[in-house]
């Protein structure tokens, strides 16, 4: 299973919308170790809910190509 970073950020986006419901203000990949659609793909990020903004260090866990859990620390 092929997929490119672009496709595995638009993911995280929609789970972070779906799950927490984050909308994504910015969002920049600093490690990308997902292959084959497994994986972790390290992000910085500014998330809006509630009308405030907030910074956040965030690691997505990909398996077949989805997120199965995310891990994530204030910066």
């Amino acid at each position: 299973m092929k997929i490119n970073e672009k496709e595995l950020i638009d993911k995280a986006k929609k789970y972070l919308k779906d799950v927490y419901k984050e909308d994504t203000v910015s969002m920049t990949v600093t490690n990308n170790g997902v292959e084959n659609g497994n994986g972790v793909m390290a992000v910085e990020c500014t998330v809006r809910i509630g009308g405030e903004n907030s910074d956040w260090y965030k690691e997505f866990t990909f398996m077949n190509g989805n997120v199965t859990r995310m891990a994530w620390q204030m910066r």
